[in-house]
């Protein structure tokens, strides 16, 4: 990565092509230092619904330092060592599937200078977090919003003294009681928390719930703003960034997980209304943003898309 002052003021990503709709690629890698014997099994575990449930058992009754390893993360000039967790289920999949999840922490990362206040909505187990912990350094501050119990213990586990993590729901209404409406079979990741204003909360029937903040309500305390803000909660990011518009005057780039219209609509929504709320707010710049295949193409102006979409301020110039 060529890393040049822009008119951000920080690094610029000479991947991505901003003065043409051309796909540009990122230099990413990754390699776990787990040894070979826990390679083969979980590779080769079945990939059935729920495969995770399997290791997961395995690791109540056996040492845990059969479970802890390291993943030796490579986002273009830049490396990081960041540990792997094999007692969750986002992270098992992961490493079972090999699972390229570098081009969007790649991107945020040539984003964020050292010290900067990255905030991570729908933080899961933390693996977004971890690498962006390093990034901005102990001057800065990451923090993570999982709602998830299964999750929040892992991201609670980080030990990086920049990072902050809160077991809220992040909601467009402040104090909303949310309810999870997942299967169990679905991972940590996957957990779909919705608010049921008919319903009485019955905090002994064993459904969990979470506290819903708003973004804006949850940072008014706080010193500084966040500089990018990633937002992926299973359809429902629409109501997160109606609860940040204020805190949207200050930042500078967000990372949305845009949902289909399936899931949106569950919430209200259709997922054009992501690019006509942060174009009205002054997020102008598109990009999508493919874990995949490591890609990044900046989308037209009328070009309404799925999938993980940078929304910045400014173009990201060559």
């Amino acid at each position: 990565m060529d890393r040049k002052p822009d008119s951000l003021g920080r690094a610029r990503i000479t991947a991505l092509a901003t003065m043409n709709h051309d796909t540009q690629y990122l230099s990413v890698s990754q390699f776990f230092d787990a040894p070979l014997l826990t390679r083969l099994f979980f590779r080769g575990l079945p990939k059935f619904r729920g495969y995770w449930m399997v290791p997961l058992a395995l690791s109540r009754v056996s040492p845990a330092r059969w479970w802890l390893h390291h993943a030796d993360v490579v986002l273009s000039d830049r490396k990081f060592r960041i540990p792997l967790d094999l007692r969750d289920a986002y992270q098992i999949d992961v490493f079972a599937k090999d699972k390229s999840e570098l081009c969007v922490p790649a991107v945020m990362a040539a984003l964020l200078r050292p010290g900067d206040f990255y905030m991570d909505v729908g933080a899961n187990a933390g693996w977004y977090c971890r690498l962006m912990a390093e990034v901005v350094g102990s001057d800065g501050l990451v923090v993570g919003l999982e709602p998830s119990r299964r999750a929040f213990k892992f991201l609670c586990k980080l030990g990086y003294d920049n990072f902050l993590p809160l077991p809220f729901a992040a909601t467009e209404r402040n104090g909303e009681i949310l309810r999870d409406t997942s299967s169990p079979l679905h991972q940590a990741a996957s957990s779909k928390f919705k608010a049921d204003n008919e319903k009485k909360v019955n905090y002994g029937s064993g459904e969990i719930f979470a506290l819903g903040r708003s973004i804006d309500s949850l940072l008014k305390d706080f010193k500084r703003s966040p500089r990018v803000i990633k937002v992926d909660v299973e359809g429902a990011e629409l109501l997160v960034l109606r609860g940040a518009v204020q805190t949207l005057r200050e930042v500078e780039a967000v990372v949305v997980e845009v949902n289909l219209d399936a899931h949106c609509q569950q919430f209200g929504y259709r997922f054009a209304e992501i690019f006509e709320f942060l174009d009205l707010h002054g997020f102008e710049n598109r990009y999508e943003v493919k874990n995949v295949d490591n890609s990044v193409r900046q989308l037209g102006a009328r070009e309404y898309i799925p999938g993980d979409i940078l929304f910045a301020r400014r173009k990201l110039t060559l």
